[in-house]
């Protein structure tokens, strides 16, 4: 019978075991590491999502505001965000009758009134206005009516909507009586607004 070396064994066996345990906590320290890697990069993933969609907003707010002041240039320059010019509204309506010899026109403007906000959609800072032109007038030629409609409308005194017009031909006895061939009803707004500087609330709200 072989004698067996114990000491021998048992030495193997120690060291298999160490050789073991080593493994072991060289695959968990790898797994470890793995897990740890994996969740950066899933962060880091989500941070470059945030971002993006951070920069889109950040463009798309520049855009707003872009073209939010390209559209208050334009109002402003039109006169809608500054007083009524009546008088221009006035010497327009005379100087295109004199020119037309549109000797029987007559017209009304109403005093300015608040416009209620309801359903009109308008941000609480901005305060709308209308005032009523009614004119009515012979005309020669139905153009004529056209031209000073077009004269109104190129005053840089608010924003001008023509409601309603009627045109009406004359009866002969009308015409030899008058000069005019056609007469001409037309109601019309005009309108403004005051506007005023809100904070930059909004803007940060939106940073």
């Amino acid at each position: 019978m072989n004698n067996i070396d114990y000491s021998l064994l048992r030495g193997r066996i120690i060291l298999f075991c160490s050789v073991l345990i080593v493994s072991a906590l060289l695959l968990w320290f790898s797994l470890s590491q793995l897990t740890q890697q994996e969740q950066i990069m899933v962060n880091t993933q989500s941070d470059m999502d945030y971002a993006e969609e951070e920069i889109d907003r950040l463009n798309n707010l520049v855009s707003l505001f872009e073209n939010f002041n390209n559209d208050y240039k334009k109002y402003e320059a039109k006169g809608f965000l500054n007083e009524e010019q009546r008088l221009s509204w006035i010497e327009t309506l005379e100087k295109t009758a004199g020119q037309l010899r549109l000797d029987n026109l007559r017209y009304e403007i109403t005093p300015r009134q608040t416009v209620s906000n309801d359903n009109k959609g308008l941000p609480p800072n901005i305060t709308l206005f209308e005032s009523k032109l009614t004119l009515e007038s012979g005309l020669v030629h139905e153009g004529d009516l056209i031209h000073l409609i077009s004269n109104l409308s190129q005053l840089k005194s608010g924003l001008f909507v023509v409601d309603n017009c009627k045109v009406q031909r004359m009866d002969t006895t009308t015409v030899l009586a008058s000069n005019s061939n056609f007469n001409a009803k037309c109601s019309t707004s005009w309108y403004t607004a005051n506007y005023k500087e809100q904070t930059n609330d909004y803007l940060e709200e939106e940073l």
